[in-house]
């Protein structure tokens, strides 16, 4: 099989990809034998998406409906919808910019259908922009994150801002070692070796400044939401270091589905590592978030129950417990089981490692999602139906906006 992939990859990238370490699958021994472990682990990689869509968006819709019909002031209903925009916006970029991009292919692999090189190379610049764009968020939907950057922009207007520009290593490579550099980065691959080290660079220098605003000035948001913020910032800045180091690029042709790094990493085996132990945990990690940020959003708005719930260390601590033991065995089954002989030599489509590996990333997907889509709907739900002031429903709706795009 690696050899089979390694003569068609180089065909179609005219490079040596002997020396590059790749993962994948040979769609015609993947179909042949669909057996239990096979279609249960993508019934549960399905599952876990769809419910966590589920949540955010039934939660999202309780909230808007709550938002609608409670009685609140103006000002209290503009507050509750600025938190449910950003809720909204945080939740829609993971889900366009990086779970798309993983689910699409598992279709094509299942249908057997070649994925088209246009949609390979647009997962690989969508996956790019995920980290990017969460601070970018959090300034268009928070007047006082807005305020506060062009108040810094501002202030160092005069700045001359090439005498503060630090990043040498591009510019260092191409004048002093102009040999090494088409060494080290894979050929065919230049620009969006570049363009993936530039947003990842200022994902987190955006990243890290948020995180200094979140913790120095005041908002409107509340602490726990807050709180969240910080950590999808947190998980943001490894997330794009990790992705500037390996860029893994998928490719579905021929029969065969290949992921390589496509970094200038591309020929270390330690990209492997860093996608199975860093990059993976992290994407997942993110999705948790989103998740956990949407229940809470709903059980502020919709349900004090639960929202007191929220200001236990026990509540907190067990629902950290489960996303941890989560990732856990997320990271375990997809790092530690290798492929048998049997599969190695085309005897069997799956080995148990693998299959168990699927079950876990299916259900964590299917269950945040589905978390996500209905927490989201009770929330819209609430926005809409409970009486409140104008100002209170605005408020509300656009907080869902924020956590939905979040």
């Amino acid at each position: 099989f690696l050899f089979k992939a390694a003569l068609l990859l180089n065909d179609r990238f005219h490079t040596d990809f002997r020396r590059v370490p790749f993962t994948g699958t040979e769609a015609e021994a993947y179909q042949e034998e669909q057996n239990f472990g096979v279609i249960f682990a993508t019934v549960n990689y399905l599952s876990m998406i769809f419910f966590c869509l589920g949540t955010m968006l039934v939660c999202g819709w309780r909230i808007q409906r709550s938002i609608s019909t409670n009685k609140m002031s103006e000002r209290v209903r503009k507050l509750h919808r600025q938190a449910l925009r950003l809720l909204v916006l945080q939740t829609v970029n993971p889900l366009v910019f990086a779970v798309f991009p993983a689910i699409v292919p598992v279709f094509y692999i299942q249908s057997g259908r070649d994925y088209p090189v246009l949609f390979s190379w647009a997962n690989a610049y969508l996956l790019t922009l995920f980290p990017l764009l969460n601070p970018i968020i959090f300034v268009i939907c928070t007047k006082q994150y807005r305020n506060w950057i062009l108040n810094f922009l501002l202030r160092h207007s005069q700045i001359s801002s090439m005498e503060n520009l630090q990043f040498s290593v591009g510019p260092s490579l191409t004048v002093t070692h102009p040999a090494k550099m088409m060494v080290l980065i894979l050929p065919g691959f230049e620009t969006i070796n570049t363009f993936a080290i530039l947003c990842d660079t200022l994902a987190i220098l955006l990243n890290i400044g948020l995180i200094m605003m979140l913790q120095r000035q005041a908002t409107s948001l509340d602490k726990k939401t807050v709180k969240f913020a910080i950590a999808f910032a947190v998980l943001s800045i490894f997330f794009a270091f990790f992705h500037a180091l390996i860029q893994p690029f998928n490719l579905i042709f021929d029969g065969i589905s290949a992921a390589f790094a496509a970094s200038f990493m591309h020929d270390n085996p330690l990209t492997m590592k860093l996608m199975t132990y860093g990059m993976s945990p992290t994407y997942m990690a993110l999705l948790e978030c989103c998740a956990f940020n949407f229940l809470y959003k709903y059980a502020a708005t919709c349900n004090k129950s639960l929202y007191h719930r929220f200001d236990s260390p026990i509540f907190v601590g067990s629902l950290g417990a489960v996303a941890g033991t989560w990732l856990v065995l997320y990271t375990y089954f997809g790092a530690f089981f290798a492929p048998t002989a049997a599969l190695r030599n085309k005897e069997r489509a799956q080995g148990f490692g693998p299959m168990v590996a699927m079950i876990n990333f299916m259900s964590l997907i299917l269950c945040c999602l589905g978390t996500m889509l209905w927490c989201g709907w009770k929330i819209q739900h609430m926005i809409k139906t409970n009486k409140m002031s104008e100002r209170a429903r605005k408020l509300h709706r656009q907080a869902l906006r924020l956590l939905v795009l979040q």
